[in-house]
């Protein structure tokens, strides 16, 4: 009966609205002639009111008022004609009455009829609006899923660690495969402060206030034998606050063991070959040059012109000789083992002013005398490339070298008055040299950091601390 009706209220809607009004009308007419053919008593209002409440749902308020009058005419028109002329003034009053009475009616009824299909039509759209969003983020979803898969997936087998640390230093979360080498099961320290979970890194409480000023930057970070290869990125309220800091961290372990192997077998190969140079090949020059020496003073003993030749040749070997020493110096400083860093960082700054002819002068305070002999050695080639770079890159005309004990921490610093360093090399760390004196401080525990100096040109500076000695 429903599905009938439904239907039928359909077909009816799908009809034009002047056949709609016309068969309004016709059947107000027919109602008409049926009140003239009954009794008098017989009221007929009741139907009118139907014709014109269904041309009011069927098509609308405007139609609805028209066959209202119709229908309230039809009805005065029979009344009219009865012969009680004294009643007419109750006729009339009638006739009003229930010409408002239809009118209202019909209007109402069309009235309803829009609101009720206009709250419909906004009904539908919401509806598929809302499938449309529904299907949208079913696809949201499934990506996000499917993103949070791939990245379980890492988590459970890329040797990293996932980090949130809020404001107080409360680390929100932890997981990641890495924490395993540290003997942390996912998620144990939740709850707890970074400071109680990791103390034993020196580094931990540097990197956490620098985190939570709002800087991003990456750091070595040594708990125990295992090395991991920090990133942090603060996170901020919507109002630009600072709320705590993200990062990740990746176990190097192996990768540092391997490159601080390379580096030794390097220095080893460099004081090897610096050792042969000054005990083999200048010893030979040096047995060279006596021979020359003795050549000569026979030659001009006689008078003979190939004096001049064994002269030059002399010459030349001694100047050989210097070179082959400085070399030897700069492969193999002597001084590093017998009288410790500031000794041999003396002797580079006055190889550097004999070999370069520039102004190169080293200072030290009194209390930055002691230095281990891993320390030294690493200190002393950052000094030594760092020399080097001020020379062929910057063209430096005045070097200055410097090694003091602030604050428990031994500070190395090298400046020049060269042409400094572009804005993109200060901010990518391009170049192989400042690679491997980055690398060479923070294998010692130190950190590593190079800009502007005073005098216009570059300032590279180290600091250790004397506890990592």
């Amino acid at each position: 009966m429903k599905r009938l009706i439904r239907v039928a209220a359909e077909r009816i809607r799908s009809s034009s609205p002047a056949t709609l009004t016309t068969l309004g009308i016709l059947y107000e007419v027919v109602l008409g002639l049926l009140d003239y053919a009954t009794p008098e008593e017989m009221s007929f209002t009741i139907f009118y009111l139907l014709g014109v409440a269904f041309v009011g749902w069927a098509v609308g308020r405007h139609a609805a008022l028209l066959v209202s009058a119709v229908a309230a005419g039809i009805m005065a028109s029979h009344e009219w004609t009865l012969p009680d002329v004294s009643r007419r003034g109750i006729l009339f009053w009638n006739t009003s009455t229930r010409f408002l009475l239809f009118c209202a009616v019909g209007w109402l009824t069309g009235e309803i009829t829009r609101l009720n299909r206009h709250l419909q039509k906004m009904v539908e759209a919401r509806t598929a609006q809302l499938r449309a969003e529904t299907q949208k983020h079913k696809a949201t979803s499934a990506q996000l899923s499917e993103a949070l898969s791939r990245l379980q997936t890492i988590i459970a087998n890329v040797p990293m660690i996932l980090f949130a640390v809020d404001r107080q230093g409360v680390i929100t979360f932890e997981d990641g495969r890495a924490l395993h080498s540290l003997g942390v099961a996912p998620g144990a320290h939740v709850g707890r402060r970074v400071l109680e979970a990791y103390g034993q890194s020196a580094q931990m409480p540097g990197h956490m206030r620098r985190a939570l000023q709002g800087e991003e930057f990456s750091a070595l970070v040594e708990i125990g034998p295992v090395a991991l290869e920090t990133w942090y990125s603060p996170t901020r309220e919507r109002d630009g606050a600072i709320c705590g800091y993200t990062g990740v961290a990746v176990n190097v372990t192996g990768q540092r063991r391997l490159e601080r192997q390379i580096l030794e077998i390097s220095d080893r190969e460099q004081a090897r070959l610096g050792q042969e140079i000054h005990d083999g090949l200048c010893q030979q020059l040096v047995s060279l040059a006596f021979d020359a020496n003795s050549l000569q003073g026979e030659l001009e003993a006689r008078a003979l012109p190939e004096a001049q030749t064994a002269a030059r040749i002399a010459k030349y070997l001694d100047q050989t000789i210097t070179e082959a020493r400085q070399l030897a110096r700069g492969l193999f400083p002597i001084r590093l083992d017998a009288q410790g860093l500031p000794s041999a960082l003396e002797e580079l700054a006055r190889a550097t002013r004999e070999r370069f002819g520039l102004d190169c002068r080293f200072e030290t305070s009194e209390t930055a005398a002691s230095a281990s002999k891993t320390m030294a050695t690493h200190l002393y080639r950052i000094a030594q490339e760092a020399v080097a770079n001020a020379i062929k890159h910057a063209k430096a005309r005045s070097i200055n070298l410097r090694l003091d004990d602030r604050d428990g921490r031994l500070e190395l610093r090298v400046e020049d008055d060269g042409q400094g360093m572009a804005p993109a090399k200060l901010t990518e760390h391009s170049g192989m040299g400042l690679h491997i004196m980055d690398y060479r401080a923070r294998s010692i525990g130190g950190t590593f950091s190079f800009g502007p100096g005073a005098r216009g040109g570059t300032a590279i500076c180290c600091c250790v601390p004397r506890a990592d000695v």
